[in-house]
C-alpha cells in the first residue's frame, strides 16, 4: 500500500511557509541527523506531514527558528515515532519541547504492541509493506543528498501520520490514558539528565562497589555528561566508561578527573571535535568549575525498591497485572513493570500504581 502525496523539497527554511502547517490539527514530523561524535543530534533534515502533503527542509544553512511557532502552537499536535532524539534536536537548537505532542511508539504499547516497536514493524502490520531503510546510516549532512535519500524521509514521516490514525482508531478510550502518560514526556525536566538517570544508562556492572563509591561514580558521570554537553562531544570521547569506574574507587577523584580531561583536551583539541580555546574563556578554569560542581553535588543512591519485598508477593501481583493488561488488550510492561510493583507495596500512594489511569486498573491490588 502506498499513499499519493504532493511531495516538496525547501532548501531555504526562509522560505518554508510554515504558517500552512499551523492550519493543521495534526502534523507528523521526523528529522534525519547523525551524532557520532558529538553530544547533540547534528541535524540534516526537518520531514512534516498532513494526509496529502509531505514536505522535506533543508537546515544545514538555515536557521529553524522558522518551526518555533508550528512546535509551540497548543492547536497543532506533533505526531512522531520515537520522538526522544528529535525532541532533543528542538530542545536544544530552539529550547521548546513541541506540544502537543503524540508518540506512535508509545501510543502503540496502548494497543498491545511491544515496547519500543519500530516504524517499520508497524507499517509492515497496517499496510504490508517495508520501509526501505537503507539510508539509514547515510551522513544526512552532505550535500546533495540523492533522490533515494529524500524518498527515504518522505516515507518516514507519511508512515508515521498513517500509523497515527491506524492507532488512535485502534486504542479507543484507552487514548485518554495515553495523553495522561504524554503529559510527563512534554516537560523539559523529563529530558535533562540526572546522576540517577546517567547510572541507569551506565553500561558496565557496578555491583561490586560500595554505596559511597557507587555515589562518587554518579558524579563523575554527571561531571563527563557537563563537559560533554559544553564541548558539543560524545560523552565516551571524554572519558571511557572504564575510566569512570576506576576513577569511582580513587580517594581523589576529582584531582584525577581534572587531570584526565585536561591532558585530554590539550592532546586531542581538533575542530570537529573538542573546540579551539577561546581568549575570552579560560578553558582550564572552567572545565574545574564543571568538574566541581559536579563531584560537590548532593547525590543520594536510588533506592533499592526490592528491599523488604517478598518476591512471591511481586510475582503473583505480576500474573494478575498481566491478566489486567490483557483483558484490555495492551502492553503488560506499559501497566507495570516489577519495579513498579516493589515500589507499590512499599507505597502505593507514592508509586505510578497509586495515580491516573494505573490507579483506576490495578489500584485495588494494593
Amino acid at each position: 500500500m502506498s499513499f499519493q502525496y504532493l511531495t516538496r523539497h525547501y532548501h531555504s527554511l526562509n522560505t518554508f511557509p510554515v504558517e500552512q502547517f499551523e492550519l493543521e490539527s495534526v502534523v507528523a514530523v521526523d528529522t534525519e541527523f547523525i551524532r557520532r561524535s558529538t553530544y547533540y543530534p547534528r541535524l540534516g533534515l526537518v520531514q512534516l506531514a498532513t494526509r496529502e502533503n509531505s514536505v522535506t527542509l533543508d537546515p544545514i544553512h538555515s536557521d529553524i527558528e522558522c518551526l518555533r511557532s508550528f512546535l509551540t502552537n497548543l492547536h497543532v499536535s506533533k505526531i512522531m515515532h520515537a520522538s526522544r532524539q528529535d525532541v532533543d534536536i528542538f530542545l536544544h537548537r530552539l529550547g521548546v519541547v513541541p506540544k502537543p505532542l503524540i508518540d506512535t511508539q508509545i501510543l502503540a504499547e496502548f494497543c498491545g504492541f511491544e515496547a519500543n516497536i519500530s516504524l517499520r514493524a508497524l507499517c509492515h502490520h497496517f499496510f504490508n509493506v517495508t520501509l526501505d531503510k537503507s539510508c539509514q546510516r547515510l551522513d544526512w549532512l552532505k550535500r546533495p543528498l540523492p533522490s533515494k535519500a529524500l524518498r527515504y524521509a518522505h516515507d518516514d514521516v507519511q508512515y508515521t501520520y498513517h500509523c497515527y490514525e491506524k492507532l488512535r482508531e485502534l486504542s479507543g478510550d484507552k487514548y485518554a490514558w495515553f495523553l495522561e502518560d504524554m503529559a510527563a514526556v512534554q516537560e523539559g525536566s523529563f529530558y535533562q539528565e540526572t546522576p540517577e538517570t546517567l547510572l541507569k544508562k551506565f553500561k558496565k556492572p557496578v555491583r561490586y562497589l560500595s554505596k559511597d563509591q557507587v555515589v562518587i561514580l554518579m558524579k563523575i558521570l554527571m561531571a563527563r555528561d557537563q563537559v560533554a554537553s559544553w564541548f558539543n562531544m560524545a560523552v565516551r570521547h571524554v572519558l571511557s566508561d572504564e575510566l569512570c569506574l576506576e576513577m569511582s574507587t580513587d580517594g581523589a577523584p576529582q584531582k584525577r578527573l581534572c587531570k584526565e580531561i585536561l591532558e585530554k583536551y590539550y592532546k586531542e583539541n581538533k575542530p570537529m571535535g573538542w573546540p579551539s580555546p577561546d581568549p575570552t574563556i579560560d578553558i582550564k578554569a572552567h572545565l574545574l568549575e564543571i568538574i566541581s560542581k559536579a563531584l560537590n553535588q548532593d547525590v543520594q543512591l536510588p533506592e533499592n525498591v526490592q528491599e523488604g519485598v517478598k518476591k512471591s508477593e511481586v510475582l503473583n501481583l505480576q500474573e494478575k497485572i498481566i491478566k489486567i493488561a490483557e483483558a484490555h488488550q495492551m502492553n503488560p510492561s506499559l501497566l507495570a513493570r516489577k519495579r513498579d510493583i516493589y515500589a507499590a507495596l512499599k507505597d502505593p500512594s507514592s508509586s505510578s500504581l497509586g495515580k491516573g489511569w494505573r490507579a483506576s486498573l490495578v489500584g485495588h491490588l494494593f
